[in-house]
């Protein structure tokens, strides 16, 4: 036998082209207090990164593993996770809707939870197209009662930060 037979390679070249095929995580090895638990990749929302951790989070928990984001990006398959920050790599089937806040920053809501994640700049062109918020619909109809509104908070923001 090979030695490629006992030992196989995740650089091997798939039969399609010349991008090597590599081997996607499924399970997440993650500790909560002293327990190690074994989560389904498919179960997680987000993973996102605290100073030496990165924090795993499912619908019912949050566990701490030490892999970086940058390593799990490789080994997730990218249509099932996005980078919407430096620090936060989410699950794309858990994100319910992306906005825009007055300030025009994209946030995503998390399907399930009353969880919010900012998505930076270097990333918001994932969502161009898709903000229902404030500055979205208020492009299309300025006159609309939530762009009101909307214009009137912006005002008294700029007013109090004026005295």
């Amino acid at each position: 036998r090979r030695s490629s037979d006992l030992f196989p390679s995740h650089d091997r070249v798939s039969k399609r082209g010349s991008e090597p095929v590599t081997k996607r995580l499924r399970w997440i090895q993650a500790s909560v207090a002293s327990t190690t638990h074994f989560i389904p990749v498919d179960e997680v929302l987000w993973f996102r990164s605290d100073e030496k951790y990165t924090l795993v989070q499912t619908p019912s928990m949050q566990a701490v593993i030490r892999s970086s984001l940058k390593d799990l990006e490789q080994q997730l398959d990218p249509d099932a996770f996005w980078m919407i920050h430096r620090n936060c790599l989410v699950a794309v089937s858990a994100i319910e809707r992306s906005e825009r806040d007055a300030f025009g920053r994209i946030r995503v809501k998390i399907r399930g939870s009353s969880q919010w994640l900012d998505v930076s700049r270097s990333h918001a062109h994932r969502f161009k197209g898709m903000q229902s918020g404030i500055n979205g619909g208020c492009r299309k109809n300025p006159s609309s009662y939530g762009c009101v509104w909307a214009k009137l908070a912006i005002y008294c923001l700029m007013w109090s930060c004026r005295r």
